[in-house]
């Protein structure tokens, strides 16, 4: 097992996603620019908590504050420090309760976002209400990308509140990122190995002019 700090990797950070591993296993993708994704057999929601402890943000009073801001208290966007936006998007479907399903992907790494086309590989038939699921493509600066279960209108909305914390986490006076008082140092690094399951490498897929709404 290799380590990672997110003291130093924080810079290349695309974003964590929530995988099963080839055994079930739940984990996380922590996926970088221009290097291969690390997995972590930690959830989604422990690593946030890290990369917050690292940046000394309380993120119970960090979704307190920005709950009021963006008039939700759920999926909220965080912001660790400038040019680290944290955006919550769904990512896949749970198969157990409590298995997570969000991923947190850094908002400055998004490129742009498309629809997938009917028929696409990436796109699937949900089972919920005998509807076929709408699915958006992220993609990244690095030319990678995220297919995730959103609508193009649940993902600019979701852009736009991550706008309007970081704008907020920005003002002087009364709009500082919540934390914990002095900086200091967070945990020790976490644990991850350099080849994560074969199931959670993304496919590079060519990328598809977006169809109009």
């Amino acid at each position: 097992m290799d380590k990672v700090d997110f003291r130093e990797i924080w810079p290349q950070l695309i974003g964590l996603v929530p995988v099963y591993g080839r055994d079930s296993s739940n984990g996380t993708e922590i996926r970088l620019v221009n290097r291969r994704s690390l997995y972590s057999p930690l959830r989604t929601k422990t690593l946030l908590r890290r990369i917050a402890r690292v940046f000394t943000i309380d993120l119970r009073a960090a979704r307190d504050k920005y709950s009021t801001i963006c008039g939700r208290c759920y999926a909220l966007p965080i912001p660790m420090r400038p040019g680290l936006v944290m955006v919550p998007v769904h990512a896949r479907y749970a198969r157990f309760k409590d298995d997570g399903t969000r991923a947190y992907v850094v908002k400055s790494k998004i490129a742009g976002f498309n629809r997938l086309p009917s028929g696409s590989r990436g796109r699937t038939t949900a089972a919920r209400n005998g509807h076929e699921e709408m699915r958006t493509r992220l993609v990244f600066t690095d030319g990678s990308h995220l297919d995730v279960p959103h609508d193009m209108q649940g993902i600019r909305s979701l852009l736009l509140l991550a706008e309007k914390v970081e704008r907020e986490a920005e003002l002087p006076g009364g709009g500082e990122m919540p934390c914990r008082g002095l900086p200091r140092l967070g945990p020790g690094p976490s644990f991850v190995s350099e080849r994560p399951p074969y199931d959670c490498i993304y496919r590079l897929w060519s990328l598809r002019p977006e169809e109009p709404e």
